[in-house]
């Protein structure tokens, strides 16, 4: 069987499971058509109601370089605090 997803913004997926965050708020229509192996079909409408823009797609991507950052800056003053007692002893 094959899985194909409208999503009413001009993206279309396939997949039993498909994932989409709409980049404007708004009403959508989307549709899910189901292919099987003999050429039958069938298929669900439903609307979506977006209320505010989803995620950015590299959410992650945004939140890892922050993360090295601040993983730099606690081992940069620990060294300078490591430094600092070795010379008051």
């Amino acid at each position: 069987m094959r899985y194909r997803w409208d999503f009413g913004d001009g993206t279309v997926r396939e997949g039993v499971i498909a994932e989409h965050a709409w980049a404007e708020a708004g009403r959508y229509a989307v549709q899910l058509v189901v292919f099987d192996d003999r050429g039958g079909q069938g298929f669900h409408n439903t609307t979506v109601e977006v209320t505010g823009p989803g995620p950015p797609d590299d959410a992650f991507g945004l939140l890892l370089p922050l993360l090295v950052i601040a993983v730099v800056l606690v081992v940069a003053v620990l060294a300078i605090l490591l430094r600092l007692r070795r010379r008051s002893d």
